[in-house]
């Protein structure tokens, strides 16, 4: 009686192994029907099944993970050295000895010296070993990186004399609108984004045909559309310079020397408008610090208000 317990107990338990081994080989025997549970790729294997050990049909692998053992700086999956990794990126180039010997202590390495730079100590090409400090910035130029106009702030920057990283950086203020020598300090672009900024009058930035290489021409129009004028520029060169005489063409009494006179006013703080206009009306000439306003009779249906630097008026009339 007892014998034949026994043996109905080895049998039982060998049911229990042989049924416990095909429930977990099942997963393994038809992959195609595995609710796959997948390992973390490592830098030499993808992502592996733990049930049915298929590999991920991706193919990916995982990064390397450095360590450093003894001086040593290699994954610890493929033991790969860093030095050696770093160098496969770099696309081959350089000379280094991969012996894993000179690794095992950097202060054995036969070192190959990358002098240090603003921001990296001296490092060994090899090993990567680092001795001393980084030299640090050395402070160059300010460097306007946009200019100022009379409309909008300037930008500049701070650069390292060395490396060129940028090390600061601040605005430049606006430009004041003024006379140098015999030219405005300021452009078309500048003077017609300012004076429909901050005038009743809107100039059409759209050049209008039919002038030389130094003279520029745009269409004015008065805030109510009732009056047209012609905006005409010089320039000593070409449209692109600074401008040297500002001409307002009217059909309309007072129009064009009002608008000249604006015009000279914020240009210098010190223009008196009555004054001004008083002498254009005896059709005399009005000077203020360095630059001349004056009325230019052409015929009598046609105003014309000329504003320009002293200098070039005295160059036009000699």
């Amino acid at each position: 009686m007892k014998l034949t317990k026994k043996i109905t107990v080895l049998v039982l338990a060998m049911l229990l192994i042989l049924t416990s081994t095909f429930l977990l080989s099942s997963c393994k025997v038809d992959p195609s029907t595995c609710v796959h549970s997948w390992s973390s790729p490592t830098c030499y294997e993808p992502a592996q099944c733990r049930k049915c050990d298929t590999y991920k049909p991706d193919g990916q692998l995982g990064n390397h993970n450095f360590v450093e053992q003894d001086g040593i700086i290699k994954c610890n999956y493929c033991n790969i050295l860093l030095a050696e990794y770093e160098y496969e990126l770099s696309g081959g180039t350089g000379n280094i000895n991969f012996s894993e010997e000179i690794y095992k202590n950097k202060d054995n390495c036969d070192h190959q010296w990358i002098d240090a730079t603003c921001t990296v100590p001296q490092t060994c090409d090899k090993c990567g070993k680092v001795e001393g400090n980084a030299n640090g910035h050395t402070e160059g130029s300010w460097i306007i990186t946009t200019s100022p106009t009379i409309n909008y702030q300037g930008t500049e920057e701070l650069q390292c004399s060395v490396c060129n990283e940028v090390l600061d950086s601040r605005t430049i203020n606006k430009k004041t609108p003024n006379v140098a020598d015999d030219h405005f300090n300021f452009t078309d672009d500048e003077l017609i984004s300012y004076m429909n900024n901050n005038s009743t009058a809107y100039v059409n930035s759209t050049e209008l045909d039919g002038f030389d290489g130094f003279q520029t021409a745009y269409q004015v129009i008065s805030s109510d559309g009732s009056i047209n004028a012609i905006l005409i520029l010089n320039h000593a060169n070409n449209k692109n310079d600074n401008i040297q005489a500002i001409m307002i063409y009217s059909d309309e009494d007072n129009f064009a020397n009002a608008l000249g006179v604006w015009i000279g006013t914020q240009i210098d703080s010190n223009f008196d408008s009555d004054a001004s206009i008083n002498a254009l009306l005896l059709d005399e000439y009005y000077i203020c610090g360095d630059m001349t306003l004056m009325r230019l009779n052409l015929d009598s249906e046609t105003e014309v208000c000329l504003l320009a630097p002293s200098e070039y008026i005295a160059d036009l009339l000699s």
